[in-house]
């Protein structure tokens, strides 16, 4: 979430602030991309729910269609990060999820604020769910640059995937152009970095599209 002059800090539901100047906690968990710099990230409410993502949640989260995980599971539990580290950037909540693939079309989206940006769901296998992790994600938006940094805890149903909702809300001349509708068609980068407590690292790299 973006800091407004003049405004004390809160904690934010889903995503807890990381100030450019406490970027050394990078060192606790890894450096997916210490050099990154930028805004913070909003919440967004999932549409598919009654309520936001919650810092920590032991509640039941729907899982994906065709899945057989339930609570009387004997499997490894992936929300303690068992198995190859993985991060998806997609759409649609946990229930119907559905990962973006090269030259896929992203819509701009309003966040709780009413900046224009881009609403991303994230879809974890094989990281610990069960703290807060390290998450850069860098964009580029018809060859402009816009980064951003967060911890992030990531909601994890019995037996995962872990499941989170983010908000990158775009500024300056980005958001201006996006107001005006000049963003339509033109190319977009998207990398997103997480590193989890245990310094297991995940990252996916995509060439999209601006719907």
């Amino acid at each position: 979430m973006q800091q407004r002059s003049g405004e004390a800090r809160e904690p934010v539901v889903g995503v807890v602030a990381c100030d450019m100047l406490a970027l050394l906690l990078f060192l606790a968990c890894g450096e997916p991309d210490p050099d990154a710099t930028g805004p913070r990230w909003d919440t967004a409410t999932p549409a598919s729910t009654t309520t936001p993502t919650a810092i920590v949640d032991t509640a039941p989260t729907p899982l994906p269609t065709g899945s057989t995980a339930s609570t009387a599971d004997t499997g490894p539990d992936l929300c303690t990060g068992f198995g190859p580290a993985q991060i998806e950037v997609g759409q649609g909540s946990l229930a119907t999820f559905v990962p973006f693939a090269d030259s896929d079309r992203i819509e701009l989206t309003e966040g709780p604020y009413g900046d224009l940006g881009f609403t991303l769901d994230l879809l974890s296998n094989g990281l610990d769910t069960r703290s807060e992790m390290n998450a850069v994600l860098r964009l580029t938006v018809d060859g402009e640059p816009a980064d951003f940094v967060s911890l992030i805890i990531l909601n994890c149903p019995t037996s995962g995937p872990g499941w989170g909702e983010v908000h990158a809300a775009l500024s300056g001349d980005l958001a201006a152009r996006a107001a005006s509708g000049d963003l339509a068609g033109v190319p977009l980068t998207l990398t997103l970095s997480v590193v989890d407590t245990e310094r297991d690292e995940a990252t996916v790299s995509l060439a999209l599209v601006v719907d």
